[in-house]
């Protein structure tokens, strides 16, 4: 077993996320986390908190029972910068590049 990475508490609450579990609440800087599983509920807690310290990454992988490996590779962020015109393909090579702007 490898050493979980530290992450903060958005990353981890996107993990338990795209596996089922849905934020039912927030009270101050925790997230609760649950999903259903047959006839129980598994809840988690996740501070928000910039960067989670070991021992509560630990504990969250405990209590949400997914795989271990999932919080050691963390997911991947992709910081996309696009134009307007750019996603809709609206870039008509006669119009002025300033025009678009003022959508």
């Amino acid at each position: 077993m490898g050493k979980l990475r530290v992450l903060s508490g958005l990353e981890v609450c996107r993990i338990p996320e795209q596996n089922g579990f849905v934020a039912v609440r927030q009270r101050g800087s925790h997230r609760i986390m649950q999903k259903q599983v047959e006839a129980t509920t598994i809840t988690v807690p996740v501070p928000l908190h910039r960067s989670l310290r070991r021992g509560t990454l630990a504990s969250i992988v405990r209590r949400s029972e997914l795989a271990r490996s999932l919080f050691r590779n963390g997911i991947t962020l992709i910081h996309v910068n696009v134009r307007f015109a750019d996603l809709y393909g609206h870039l008509d090579p006669g119009v002025p590049s300033g025009a678009y702007n003022e959508l």
